[in-house]
């Protein structure tokens, strides 16, 4: 796959995303937490200045943003490993993804991301989903 100067190149199984940048001729690799027993569905998301990956998969232990004007990879790792799909919201210059209870997001400023668990009560569109197919039933 290529945007612009980008070329992505990921393995079969989602252990590794690979970022070649064709001005700079300079390629960066993170790796993630997929074996074949295991496999990762890996799709890139992109903003203006940032890349982050929607992964699913029976185990995903880890988000990553990347900085197009750092060329870094910036990972993190979930707080318990998610069984499903992460989904990446991005911003001009914030990435935000929710993985069970917990909130995480990036923020370009201080090149950091966080954490924080959802409060008791504060349901998701995918809680109200799942309630709204149970009371079909």
């Amino acid at each position: 796959m290529q945007l612009g100067n980008y070329i992505f190149v990921i393995s079969s199984t989602g252990d590794r995303v690979t970022i070649y940048d064709t001005r700079t001729e300079k390629a960066r690799s993170i790796r993630l937490s997929a074996s074949k027993e295991a496999p990762l569905e890996v799709v890139p998301v992109f903003g203006n200045s940032l890349m982050s990956l929607q992964l699913k998969g029976p185990k995903v232990s880890q988000v990553a943003v990347y900085d197009m004007t750092d060329g870094n990879w910036y990972p993190h790792d979930l707080k318990e490993p998610f069984h499903g799909t992460v989904s990446p919201i991005l911003g001009s210059s914030v990435v935000a993804c929710v993985a069970g209870r917990t909130i995480y997001g990036f923020q370009l400023r201080v090149k950091a991301m966080g954490c924080a668990g959802r409060p008791r009560g504060c349901r998701s569109h995918s809680d109200r989903v799942r309630q709204q197919h149970r009371s079909r039933r």
